[in-house]
């Protein structure tokens, strides 16, 4: 029987490898269909032929061709090295993040018994029908009492989502929560402070936190890497920076200091100057930037159990680097592959 199960187990995780591989080939293509449409400059025939005799000597497929086809239609140049997105997904993610050990970076309650007071601090989290604080269990009135004596804003996160960039993160008045309703949910929760963010990187746009998006990887036995680095900045109104609510982001040298062109969930260039606040990309210099790299790594070692995380690294008002997320599980890649790739060395992976 045991035998039997496994051959099951294998089975289906073949189909969903398949199917995963195929809706990311897909993916790649309506992308494709997307930067087209704003004028983005198409690749000829005879380079799409290139790609694909080269995906066959790599890969031993042709059919992986539609998003190195991609990278190189915004990089303006084929790439000899890239990774195409669905075997990063497949392949890379399932050898160096297991899931059960990459999972655990949705639930965001466990982040400071994990990473100590650099995470953000909580006044409660509500979990498994409970109001929890410091190790201890609450009554709902001492959680209102917590509450009422905060500060007036309130965030408000939902604990242990998937982690596919769904934004879950609420913004309210400290007198205007209905506790109940988030108990009744049936669903975790983490109510904390608002973060206040170091004044240089407000400039840019101040009404959201504006997050320093570090990856590092760990590989078996190497030392830890930066492999990208960026600014996220929110826009439009929005209260938070996620490229998913009109966001865009900015690439970032070794010493803090971006790139003149913002980028949207595309890819794509979008201007030289913020919508909002009309700041030139061109000018952001992130402080103290040394150390929010060598923060990232250090942060890295102290959950070596995944090769590759994702940081999300906010700057306070003393331009000291503090966690604002970090994710494991599904750090999405195919962008920056294509703009500060090829990330990977394929020899030891293909």
């Amino acid at each position: 029987m045991k035998i039997i199960r496994k051959k099951i187990s294998e089975f289906c995780e073949e189909l969903t490898n398949i199917s995963r591989v195929y809706h990311s080939r897909k993916r790649a293509l309506v992308i494709r269909n997307k930067l087209q449409k704003t004028n983005h400059n198409r690749i000829s025939d005879n380079k799409i032929k290139e790609i694909k005799k080269y995906c066959k000597k790599i890969f031993g497929y042709e059919k992986c061709w539609p998003w190195l086809a991609t990278y190189t239609e915004l990089r303006g140049e084929f790439v000899e090295g890239w990774v195409p997105d669905e075997y990063y997904e497949t392949i890379i993610m399932k050898k160096i993040n297991p899931h059960d050990k990459a999972y655990i970076s949705t639930v965001k309650s466990f982040d400071r018994s994990l990473f100590g007071d650099i995470a953000q601090k909580n006044y409660f989290i509500i979990k498994n029908g409970n109001f929890i604080k410091d190790s201890e269990i609450i009554d709902i009135n001492e959680a209102h009492n917590i509450l009422n004596n905060a500060k007036k804003e309130i965030v408000v996160k939902l604990d242990g989502d998937a982690g596919k960039g769904v934004v879950s993160v609420e913004f309210l008045n400290n007198n205007e929560i209905n506790l109940k309703r988030y108990l009744s949910s049936r669903k975790n929760y983490l109510f904390q402070p608002v973060a206040k963010q170091h004044e240089e990187i407000s400039k840019i746009y101040p009404k959201s936190l504006n997050t320093i998006r570090l990856a590092t990887l760990f590989e078996y036995g190497k030392i830890p890497k930066v492999l990208y680095k960026k600014i996220r900045i929110g826009a439009y109104g929005s209260r938070v920076d996620s490229i998913k609510t009109g966001g865009r982001f900015v690439m970032l040298d070794d010493n803090g200091c971006a790139s003149s062109k913002a980028y949207n969930e595309l890819g794509y260039s979008t201007e030289e100057v913020h919508p909002d606040t009309k700041f030139k990309y061109s000018e952001i210099k992130v402080p103290n930037f040394s150390k929010v790299m060598d923060t990232c790594l250090k942060l890295h070692l102290k959950y070596p159990n995944v090769g590759l995380i994702a940081w999300d690294i906010y700057l306070d008002e003393n331009k000291e680097p503090k966690l604002l997320e970090w994710n494991a599980r599904n750090p999405s890649m195919w962008i920056n592959e294509a703009l500060c790739g090829p990330l990977w060395n394929i020899n030891e992976y293909f």
